[in-house]
């Protein structure tokens, strides 16, 4: 996508947090008071989705990207335990997939 576009500076804000924690983050309203601050400018002039999740991919230590999914429809993003789960689990597979296929590189 080539509006995605993050900083490889740091800056604290939580697509960085979530990379350099490894920490899966979701966002249920990106206008939230709390929120609001956290979410870079350049997400709400390109991209401006209600809510997202982000999924780290973090393999020996290294960020290497993220999964983005988020909701066209105002209101709250909402996902489901199991589906939850499904996201998460893809993320782990493509984790895996990587140090198979890659492990020279990391």
């Amino acid at each position: 996508m080539k509006q995605f576009k993050l900083d490889l500076k740091y800056e604290p804000n939580v697509f960085h947090v979530a990379l350099a924690k490894g920490a899966d983050i979701l966002i249920e309203d990106v206008n939230a008071d709390k929120i609001k601050s956290h979410i870079p400018s350049w997400y709400f002039t390109t991209i401006n989705a209600p809510g997202f999740a982000l999924f780290p991919i973090i393999v020996n230590k290294k960020s290497i990207g993220l999964i983005y999914a988020d909701q066209l429809t105002p209101g709250k993003l909402k996902i489901e335990a199991k589906s939850l789960a499904l996201l998460k689990n893809l993320r782990n597979q493509v984790i895996l997939a990587i140090k198979k296929n890659c492990s020279k590189l990391f």
